[in-house]
């Protein structure tokens, strides 16, 4: 791996056992880490600075590190040390919230924040922290609310780790022109010559050259110092439809609007479980409880999130209250002014121009976001033409996976009965025919506060009692590996091959019903979230929360609540 000593996650571990005070000091030669956890946070920075933890490597680990039982929080390792940017990024104290990532592609990510109302966004970047020397700010011609920062930064190479940090500047400092720059100023005209060679030499020590630990920054240009904490990395897309060699990591968390201790414990045990690796997370609706409005959102998930959503970007589709707040047909309010979801088409699959709607790639998977609160209930003609052209498109290109998600769903027997509401009906009429037709893989929804997870369906759209009276609906059922893990082949590809169906909307509320559906193989009310995995023509699912006991009684979290394997015939894969 990256850097002088071991991959496979032995530098993660490394952190793990620096913080706990276990081995990592003896492997660097430093002796067992005995002191407090103060002491423990000092010799991982040492460890840093010394290149014990390659900044530039693009390598994470993937195995699941967590034991059972430890609830210690994860701790990010990527802004341990101060960083050096150009000098536009000098002022940072305009900055009041953010920053977050939004629409991730292969080459280009979306940097927003919330910042002073009268001052200009800009993004200093580079693919070390000790050379954050190239810049993007915002684009003016960009309609935003007053002290909405939303930069575009481009021309990315795929599958890289860029470092970053936003400032902000006056707005007559930069010329209009560099609305969309890549550019890296010259050092600066009144910096001594001793001045740069001690500036030179302290990079050195904390990024250490190509042969040792990573790429040589000994040119940089970079000359503003920030200091630990205040910047952050994010890491491009492979490239669509690319063939990936390390699995593919999503988090689906629905119905966490309460930003509370609950939905805090809910990120937590997923953070923990994953050790802070992950690739883009999915919104699942209901994200600000109780009507959606600006203070919601930003007390409710952006605080709570803040440092998830600075690394790993979030792609969102509206549920019911976050809907309360903005007018749909018009695409306003808070919703729509503080989300950029990839309606451009610029991140993979076909444009919708729209905000509540669109789909994006993460190299072999096609994800398609779908309002169905609103105009997926209403019939609207644009959205359906759009998604059919969309899904037909990524068929003919056979991805290994096509994913949807949205807010509602159209099978549940939770806090929201699919028999009795008509939203439920009305996306078992409109959507479900539609996302068998075109070989949908995996639907995934919220709204229900529990965990609902289907067969492999076909035909289902009826009520619940169709399961009895058809039985044929279910095309096929999990079944029991040599693991004791449920297990699923979906052996045809393409239309009507048959579409799993998973409700997870215990991000931050336990809730009640029957959980009875009989389309569901497994389900839960524990409060929750899911790590997919997809490895070529497997994906694994966990879902992670909180356990209770035998009699029902909550018994803490970071718990493995349900396990199970989706698989695609070979013959499926594109890759």
């Amino acid at each position: 791996g990256g850097g002088g000593w071991g991959g496979d996650g032995v530098r993660e571990r490394c952190v793990e056992e620096v913080l706990t005070g276990n081995e990592c000091g003896g492997r660097m030669g430093k002796g067992r880490t005995k002191g407090g956890r103060g002491e423990a946070v000092a010799l991982l920075a040492l460890c840093v600075a010394f290149g014990c933890l390659s900044w530039a490597s693009a390598e994470r680990a993937r195995a699941n590190r967590i034991a059972a039982g430890m609830d210690r929080p994860y701790v990010y390792v990527d802004n341990l040390t101060p960083g050096f940017s150009e000098d536009l990024c000098k002022d940072r104290s305009g900055v009041i919230q953010g920053p977050y990532l939004q629409s991730g592609g292969s080459d280009r990510m979306i940097v927003r924040w919330r910042g002073e109302a009268s001052e200009r966004g800009v993004v200093c970047y580079g693919t070390s922290p000790g050379n954050m020397g190239r810049v993007a700010v915002d684009n003016l011609d960009y309609p935003k609310p007053a002290g909405e920062h939303i930069v575009e930064v481009k021309g990315l190479e795929p599958e890289t780790t860029y470092y970053y940090v936003v400032a902000t500047i006056a707005s007559g400092e930069l010329p209009p022109e560099m609305a969309s720059v890549a550019a890296i100023r010259e050092h600066s005209p009144y910096e001594s010559y001793l001045e740069r060679e001690r500036r030179t030499e302290m990079m050195r020590f904390l990024w250490p050259s190509e042969e040792e630990n990573g790429p040589s920054i000994a040119a940089s240009e970079a000359t503003t110092v920030v200091p630990m904490g205040e910047y952050f990395s994010f890491t491009t897309f492979p490239e669509s439809k690319s063939k990936v060699n390390t699995p593919i990591r999503v988090w689906a968390v629905g119905d966490s609007g309460t930003g509370d201790d609950k939905s805090r414990s809910v990120r937590d045990a997923f953070v923990n479980f994953t050790g802070g690796d992950w690739d883009i997370t999915l919104g699942l609706g209901d994200l600000a409880y109780g009507s959606g409005t600006d203070s919601e959102f930003h007390s409710k998930f952006f605080n709570y999130l803040s440092e998830q959503n600075a690394r790993i970007p979030v792609y969102t589709t509206p549920g019911n209250h976050d809907a309360d707040s903005c007018d749909m047909d018009a695409q306003t309010g808070p919703y729509f002014e503080l989300f950029s979801n990839p309606g451009d088409g610029k991140s993979g699959g076909l444009a919708s121009n729209h905000k509540s709607y669109y789909s994006f790639d993460y190299g072999p998977i096609h994800f398609v976001s779908v309002d169905s609160h609103h105009l997926g209930l209403h019939d609207d003609p644009d959205l359906y033409a759009w998604l059919e052209k969309d899904l037909a498109a990524a068929q003919e290109a056979n991805y290994d996976w096509i994913i949807a998600y949205q807010h509602q769903p159209p099978y549940s027997k939770g806090s929201h009965d699919s028999d009795e509401q008509y939203e439920c009906y009305k996306l078992r009429t409109n959507l479900v025919p539609m996302y068998e037709k075109y070989g949908v893989d995996l639907v995934l929804a919220g709204h229900s506060h529990s965990y609902e997870r289907s067969h492999l369906l076909h035909g289902h759209l009826g009520s619940s009692s169709e399961v009895n009276s058809n039985p044929a609906v279910i095309k096929k059922r999990w079944a029991k590996s040599s693991e004791g893990i449920d297990t699923l082949e979906k052996d045809s590809c393409g239309p009507n091959s048959g579409t799993m169906y998973i409700v997870t909307g215990g991000g931050a509320i336990r809730g009640g019903g029957p959980l009875n559906h009989p389309a569901m193989a497994y389900t839960a009310k524990n409060r929750g979230s899911m790590l997919l995995q997809f490895e070529q023509n497997e994906l694994r699912m966990w879902l992670l929360g909180e356990h209770r006991d035998e009699k029902d009684d909550y018994a803490g979290f970071t718990k493995i609540l349900d396990e199970a394997v989706f698989k695609k015939s070979p013959k499926c894969s594109n890759t």
